[in-house]
This record gives structure tokens, C-alpha cells and sequence, in this order.
């Protein structure tokens, strides 16, 4: 036998269904709000040590020191640390960016895939500030290496030369 419910219980059984509905969505909505808010903090730190880099860049090329800058290569290796921090991450944010663009929960409109987009091109920008600030002191310092005062009559004397 069928039970009957009455007006009452389907009225209370709609508004519990809303009501999960509706914490559900405010879940999705927290959730996207503390991304969203995460990332452009974490956009807002890399951009700042981006500038960093290229305000020391700037600051060497407009004042060249006449000695080299990185004889032991420490600088040279925490530069490769540093780009390679920022490949890990970009590797890491490219996997997260495919995951919201392909979240059924998300739209355009929440912003999260704009703001993956927009963290990872300030990853590819920390990226670059650092190889090019790490190739201006490579640079710098083989210029002034001194000179073997050697002339080789070919490629391969040279390569001879160096053991290769």
C-alpha cells in the first residue's frame, strides 16, 4: 500500500532538498572565492620577486661592474634553482588550470580559469627574469674572462684545445 504525504511532508521534503542544494552552491562559492583569493595572493608574491630580479638586472646593465660579478658561480646556480622552482610550479598550475577548465562546477564567469591564466603568465614572466638576468651575468663575467692569447686555425683545434 502506497503511503500518502501530505502537503506538509512535501513541502518539508523541498526545503531540505533546497536547503542542501543551496550549502552545496555556497561551498562551490567559498571554494571558488578562496582560490580565486589564493592565487592572486600568490600572483601578487611572484610578481614582486619577478620585479626583484628585474630591477637588479636594470641595475647592472646600467652600472656594469668592471670586475666580474659571479667568479664561484653561486649566484648562477641559486638562478638555475630559482627558474627551476618556477618551472615545478608552472608544471603544477598548468595541471591545476586543466582541471578547472574542465570542472563541471565551474564557468567562465567565476573567474577561476582567468586567474590560472593569469598566474601562470606571471610564472612564465619570473621565469624569463631570471634566465635573462642569469645570461647578463654569464655574459658579463666571460667577457672579462682574459684571453688565452691562442688563435685556433679551426673548429676542431679548438675543441682539441678545450678536450672535447
Amino acid at each position: 500500500m502506497m503511503e500518502r504525504i501530505g502537503p506538509y511532508e512535501a513541502a518539508a521534503d523541498a526545503s531540505v532538498f533546497v536547503q542542501e542544494l543551496a550549502a552545496r552552491n555556497l561551498q562551490v562559492l567559498r571554494a571558488i572565492e578562496d582560490t580565486l583569493t589564493a592565487l592572486w595572493s600568490d600572483q601578487q608574491l611572484l610578481d614582486a620577486v619577478a620585479r626583484g630580479f628585474m630591477e637588479v638586472h636594470d641595475w647592472f646593465r646600467a652600472h656594469p661592474p668592471a670586475t666580474g660579478i659571479d667568479p664561484h658561480d653561486v649566484l648562477h646556480a641559486n638562478l638555475i634553482l630559482a627558474a627551476q622552482g618556477a618551472q615545478r610550479m608552472y608544471t603544477q598550475v598548468v595541471a591545476r588550470h586543466k582541471a578547472a577548465c574542465a570542472d563541471p562546477l565551474l564557468t567562465h564567469e567565476d573567474g577561476v580559469t582567468d586567474a590560472y591564466k593569469a598566474y601562470l603568465d606571471t610564472l612564465e614572466t619570473l621565469f624569463d627574469t631570471i634566465e635573462s638576468l642569469k645570461d647578463w651575468v654569464e655574459t658579463h663575467d666571460d667577457v672579462l674572462e682574459p684571453s688565452t692569447g691562442k688563435i685556433y686555425k679551426s673548429v676542431d683545434d679548438l675543441f682539441s684545445a678545450m678536450g672535447l
